[in-house]
């Protein structure tokens, strides 16, 4: 961007006149290496939001007045970046091009199914053309019967050659016909069609008959070789000819009022396509076809100078009537800009120019050093003069009749300015180096100096300093009209007195008010500050809000040179440091001049409108401005380029962003947003946080825009809830492994101890079982070895006894029944011998070895047969009713033993009757039956033999209390040897039943 200062060269233009608007102008000039895509610009329009938009060769350009936005076919989804014009439509602006109707609002432009305008857009040309303002390149090209005049989204005029309608809706209404004019002296105003005539004469259409309209304002003169510029846009008319630009304005009688803004406008040397001009801040756009765009301000202030040498530095200066200022130097300048010398002080020559003060009669009180001058009210003659001991600072006069003096070393001073011959009188010594006087009220003066601030009353002559401003170099001194007293000083700042209290004025942006000259008022209740740095204006009730803590922040509006002055820096160190005239005019000295202006003609700029967001950058992905803003987690640069339209003073435009993690509870931290108005983040942890963004909109206390974006950081993996349940689970997972193999290990402990204690017990069970075992066998020997005596005592014994009785008879002859009673002893003592020696043998035998097939029709048949004799001389009858062919896998001899002993028992105990045997298998038993009609078992033997059954257990260790002969226990030991049981009932009333039941060896 280019600054030009007073002399403009825009396009053939060589100088700017004293008449025009802006005869004294900032100008600035933009190109494309200021931003522009390109530089042709062939439309201008503002927004409803404070922005202006250019159509180029490139797609619409944004200007918020400091930065461009490109909208083109690359961010939109257009073919074609050549825009026609700019319409406006309730919410915003629509953007014509050949294809498409773009919609502007909210600060972005956008693709839209608005059908306003749609007339706008014509396939053929041929016949009808819609006229995009003037001038129009292609208006005097394509030949047409029809034009079209905008107005609004739906309406318009269409005019012929002679004929004028009124369109609404589509809906034709015919309005006049009219003599013959050219498509370019129509236009379209406020809803209104107006005409210029080839003779500069003005006429409104939109009725049956032309009416005539008048002209007024600046003159116009005769219209020749003009032209227009009309945008539909902005709904402005422009007219240049002889070199001038006008803006035309119809006012609100329907005239037409005319304003120059610029001299030598040389519209065909410069190609200007659009002109835009901002009423309310005097501020003029004009585009070029290939020169970019140009931007005018009108300076608010204006500069006196005296014009003599090259030394232009200005101090203090007194007002001479209601309309004059005299400064030091000898000159008076004069409200309507004449100047004029002033030959007494010219001739003095050598005032230091720090220090006038004016009494009552208008006396005039220089001085010069360590002198002292009193001059006239026309300044012809010096009244009076003296010298002090010290160089003389400052002069003050305190509104009676009291001149005060402050001295570089001596102190304070007083004169009474209404004696003919003034006498000079010391008030006080301890006050030295004054820099600034001011009375706080009747009977306090307050006096700056180098070192601090005194409060001093003029009755008592008790001084007083304050502890806030110690050694402060106290600048200048302004007591209010409203009671409050403002304090400048040089490296501190800004201070306000009020209420018995000292408070600091917050500092500007740049710290420029550190060193603050100068606090004057004006008659709108504002404070005007001069610095080393520019100007700045500030609200007075904002800054007594501000003291008094009901608003937190001060805004500061700041001017630099190129609103007028010819310097940025101000003087100070003076006395008086500032002038206001009777008629609120001010005037502040500086180093270049003295800065004139009417505060009540200044426009303050204030930037008062919205923030927007332009764009925001993750990494290299552009995303679109959201209310909520999602972030991958892994993101390692976030930019959000921000923006609000403001054409002012860049430096009076802040931002400021606070960025705060939902939940935190920490105070807000704002950061100034840096000047390319782009807030940057590096990578954050996941949540969701709140990006405030504000700006103060200008004056009023805590008058702030602000605007708010949730930023949401995505969850990395490992912070997910899945995650954290399947780490969980994992956790838990290892731990429970964890336990779980210490668990096994003290497992395997226990099991190696429970198999050493298996393994000891199992010894100790051995060597039981094996002590037990020998005590089962030494039991069962003495047992069997008691049987044996017994049996042989009863068996063998008695019949033996008997036989040596009958045989050792001499002489006695042997019937034949005592040979068959010998017989049978010796038969039954044979059987019972082979059957003890066959259970002994069986009680050593535990293998089934000795297994063999059987048939038990056979072996019950063999038995009977030994039995038979004895059982028929008894008369029993022995019945075998076994099937033959009956065959088991049986121990045959331990069968036998239990057969041939089952057999004898019924034998003997059956006096006569029947005895019958049977055999036979069932579900794989062996079922032997015994059933006698003798005198049967006693109940307790058969209790025994029924109810006393343990498996594998020996009969002699279950009942010794019971009698039972050694038959019975052969039999009840040898079932047990082969799996068998026997159950005995009675036979009916006589006898016994024995049931033998084997399971059968497969």
């Amino acid at each position: 961007m280019r600054l030009i200062l007073l002399v403009c060269f825009l396009m053939g233009m060589n100088s700017v006149s004293a008449n025009s608007r802006f005869d004294s102008a900032i100008v600035r000039h933009f190109t494309d290496q200021d931003g522009l895509p390109q530089n042709s610009i062939k439309y201008i329009t503002p927004d409803k939001d404070g922005f202006v938009w250019l159509a180029t060769e490139d797609g619409l350009v944004r200007f918020d007045g400091y930065h461009f936005l490109n909208f083109n076919s690359t961010v939109l989804p257009i073919k074609d970046n050549h825009f026609l014009c700019f319409l406006s439509t309730n919410e915003g602006l629509a953007a014509i091009s050949v294809e498409n109707i773009l919609e502007i609002k909210n600060g972005k432009a956008a693709v839209s199914n608005i059908s306003a305008y749609n007339y706008f857009i014509q396939e053929d040309t041929s016949d009808v053309y819609t006229v995009r303002g003037f001038p129009d390149l292609y208006l005097n090209i394509v030949p047409c019967h029809y034009f079209i005049y905008p107005v609004n989204a739906t309406t318009y005029y269409k005019t012929s050659k002679d004929s004028i309608w009124y369109v609404n809706n589509e809906q034709h209404f015919y309005l006049q016909k009219a003599p013959a004019f050219k498509p370019e002296q129509l236009f379209a105003l406020n809803g209104n069609l107006y005409q210029i005539t080839d003779n500069g004469e003005f006429f409104q259409l939109n009725s049956k008959f032309p009416r005539p309209l008048s002209l007024h304002g600046d003159s116009i003169g005769k219209l020749k070789n003009y032209k227009v510029y009309w945008n539909i846009g902005s709904q402005q008319l422009f007219l240049s000819i002889n070199n001038l630009l006008y803006y035309l304005k119809i006012d609100k009688n329907n005239n037409i009022e005319s304003t120059i803004l610029l001299d030598n406008f040389d519209q065909v040397k410069g190609g200007i396509t659009s002109i835009y001009y901002d009423t309310k801040y005097q501020r003029l756009f004009i585009g070029s076809l290939t020169k970019g765009l140009f931007v005018y301000k009108c300076k608010q202030f204006s500069v006196l100078r005296d014009g003599e040498g090259n030394d232009e530095v200005y101090y203090a200066q007194a007002l001479h009537g209601d309309n004059a200022l005299v400064v030091p130097r000898g000159f008076m300048f004069t409200t309507d800009g004449t100047k004029k010398e002033i030959p007494l002080l010219r001739k003095i020559g050598r005032l230091d120019n720090y220090s006038i003060a004016t009494d009552n009669k208008e006396n005039n009180w220089y001085k010069d050093g360590r002198v002292l001058y009193k001059l006239t009210p026309d300044y012809s003659a010096i009244l009076w003069d003296t010298v002090f001991p010290s160089k003389v600072n400052q002069l003050f006069f305190d509104g009676g009749n009291k001149l005060w003096i402050g001295t570089q070393t001596t102190g304070l001073y007083t004169i009474q300015t209404d004696e003919e011959h003034p006498q000079l009188q010391q008030f006080c010594t301890d006050i030295n180096d004054c820099t600034y006087f001011t009375k706080a009220n009747e009977h306090t003066l307050w006096v700056g100096t180098a070192a601090g601030l005194y409060s001093v009353d003029v009755k008592t002559k008790k001084t007083s300093g304050f502890n806030v401003l110690k050694d402060s170099y106290i600048r200048s001194l302004f007591t209010a009209p409203t009671g409050e007293i403002w304090i400048t000083t040089y490296s501190h700042g800004i201070f306000i007195y009020k209420d018995n209290e000292i408070t600091a004025l917050p500092l500007d942006k740049h710290r420029f008010l550190l060193m603050a000259h100068c606090v004057i008022r004006d008659n709108n209740g504002y404070n005007w500050i001069t610095t080393n740095k520019g100007l700045f204006q500030v609200s007075t009730n904002d800054a007594l809000s501000f003291v008094s803590k009901k608003s937190k922040n001060l805004y500061y509006l700041y001017y630099r040179k190129e609103q007028g002055f010819n310097t940025n820096e101000f003087n100070g160190g003076c006395q008086p440091c500032a002038v206001k005239l009777p008629n609120g005019d001010i005037s502040l000295p500086s180093l270049n001049g003295l800065v004139y202006f009417n505060p009540g003609n200044i426009i303050p700029e204030l930037p008062d409108k919205r923030i927007f967001v332009d764009q925001i950058e993750i990494d290299t992905s552009v995303i679109n401005p959201d209310e909520v803003i999602d972030i991958p987690h892994n993101f390692h640069h976030a930019k959000i380029r921000i923006s609000s339209p403001y054409f002012g003073d860049p430096d009076n435009l802040h931002f400021y962003y606070s960025l705060e993690k939902e939940g935190n509870k920490d105070e807000i931290l704002w950061v100034p947003v840096n000047n390319e108005r782009i807030i940057e983040f590096s990578s954050m942890s996941s949540g969701t946080y709140h990006l405030w963004i504000r700006k103060p909109n200008g004056f009023g206390g805590d008058n702030e825009a602000e605007l708010i974006l949730v930023l949401k950081v995505e969850k990395a993996f490992y912070e997910t809830t899945i995650f954290r349940i399947a780490l969980l689970v994992t956790l838990a997972f290892i731990i429970f492994v964890f336990f779980r193999i210490r668990v096994r290990r003290i497992e395997r402990k226990n099991e190696q101890l429970s198999l050493l204690v298996d393994e000891r017990t199992y010894e100790l069970r051995s060597i039981l079982k094996n002590l037990q075992a020998s005590e089962q066998q030494l039991r069962k020997q003495s047992f069997v070895q008691q049987r044996i005596i017994a049996a042989i005592s009863h068996d063998l014994k008695t019949p033996m006894k008997y036989l040596m009785q009958v045989v050792g008879t001499t002489g006695y002859p042997i019937v034949k029944e005592e040979r068959m009673v010998i017989h049978d002893s010796l038969h039954n003592m044979y059987y019972l011998v082979e059957n003890l020696i066959q259970y002994i043998k069986s009680q050593f035998a535990h293998d089934n070895s000795m297994l063999e097939v059987v048939d038990l029709y056979n072996e019950l048949e063999l038995k009977a047969s030994i039995f038979r004799p004895v059982a028929n001389s008894k008369k029993i009858l022995v019945n075998n009713i076994t099937i033959p062919g009956t065959k088991v896998l049986v121990n045959k001899q331990l069968l036998s033993i239990i057969i041939h002993n089952l057999i004898d028992n019924a034998v003997k105990n059956t006096p006569a009757g029947s005895i019958t045997l049977e055999a036979y298998t069932e579900n794989q038993k062996i079922v032997l039956i015994f059933a006698d009609t003798g005198i049967g078992m006693p109940q307790a033997v058969m209790n025994w033999i029924n109810q006393d059954r343990i498996a594998n257990s020996s009969a002699s260790e279950k009942y010794n209390d019971v009698h039972v002969g050694i038959g019975l226990l052969m039999v009840i030991e040898l079932l047990a040897l082969i799996n068998g049981s026997m159950k005995v009932n009675t036979n009916g009333l006589h006898g016994a039943l024995v049931t033998i039941t084997i399971d059968v060896i497969e």
